[in-house]
């Protein structure tokens, strides 16, 4: 004899039984942790995600959606923000940099973590680009190799640089300083740190640079709370070279700007998560690498500062701005 319960059981073991299929088909959830402002998160972040992940399968409200946490450029709100993430019990979650990816590995050893970050090794969140052997992975660009360069391009096109400003938070690993001032050693020019803890202190520096006559800037494009386009508009004021890795400040009036970069990051963090949200362990997927990089020169401040770009330089420049 045929009861209901018998017929439920069926139904069960096929995943057809009222409830069933909701059940299979509850959309993963992605937790993403930023200090970006949300209006960017709304506007950029999230399209651009939703767009790489739907040709990998991951469709909107279907079987994926983003819950998003904002620490508005204060890196200390990022801890206790991770910590309402995985207390939303998400499936992943998405960071970007070196804060970020700290707040969210202390707050979970278990739920993956997405990242993109200059040195996963020297932070301590991989074993190594291959296998990074933990709960974090994502994509890599070496802060090393694109300072390094970043200096060698501001001696290239200011012959005269004898003294580099660096502009950086506290919060910043000191080893990345570090290798600037040794990178800048390295070619005869010397360094003075500048940890930016408010606007007094880039001011500070400014009046210093007035005084050394070759003296130029380089910032790190993470301020918070101070705006970096702040120093390239002194830079511009009082005609001392300001170089970065961001080609918008280059773009507003900085000398120039130098990076290695992905040329689709949000396509191959799209790809990583992908990858988990199917079963992969995070532990065994490498860290994607960086596969072109990006030279902006900034002409009309090459005229302000009566400098001129050198051949070579001008051959390999990506990108020239006025």
């Amino acid at each position: 004899m045929t009861t209901r319960r018998t017929v439920l059981a069926v139904l069960l073991a096929c995943g057809l039984a009222p409830g069933a299929r909701a059940a299979r088909e509850e959309p993963k959830k992605i937790g993403l942790l930023t200090p970006t402002p949300a209006q960017v998160i709304l506007t950029e972040m999230i399209p651009q995600l939703y767009a790489a992940l739907k040709p990998l399968g991951f469709v909107q409200g279907r079987n994926v959606t983003i819950v998003w946490r904002s620490a508005e450029l204060d890196d200390r709100k990022l801890p206790p923000l991770a910590r309402e993430l995985v207390a939303e019990h998400v499936d992943l979650v998405l960071v970007d940099g070196t804060p970020a990816t700290h707040a969210a590995r202390d707050a979970t050893a278990t739920i993956p973590i997405v990242t993109g970050l200059g040195d996963p090794i020297g932070s301590g969140f991989a074993k190594s680009i291959a296998h990074p052997g933990g709960n974090v992975t994502g994509v890599s660009i070496s802060s090393r190799d694109t300072n390094r360069r970043l200096v060698e391009v501001l001696r290239s096109l200011y012959p005269k640089l004898t003294e580099i400003f660096i502009f950086y938070r506290p919060a910043t690993r000191p080893e990345v300083v570090e290798f600037i001032v040794d990178s800048a050693r390295d070619m005869g020019v010397a360094s003075r740190k500048v940890p930016v803890k408010e606007l007094a202190d880039v001011n500070a520096a400014f009046d210093e640079m007035r005084k050394r006559s070759g003296s130029a800037g380089l910032t790190l494009n993470y301020l918070a709370p101070v705006d970096p386009q702040v120093i390239v508009d002194l830079g511009v004021r009082h005609r001392i070279p300001i170089v970065s890795t961001d080609q918008e400040l280059t773009a507003s009036g900085g000398l120039a700007s130098f990076s290695l970069y992905h040329r689709d990051d949000v396509g191959r963090k799209a790809a990583v998560i992908a990858k988990i949200l199917r079963g992969a362990n995070p532990a065994d997927i490498p860290f994607e690498l960086p596969d072109a990089y990006e030279l902006t020169i900034n002409r009309t401040t090459v005229a302000l500062l009566g400098l001129q770009i050198p051949p070579d330089l001008l051959v390999r420049a990506t990108d020239l701005v006025d």
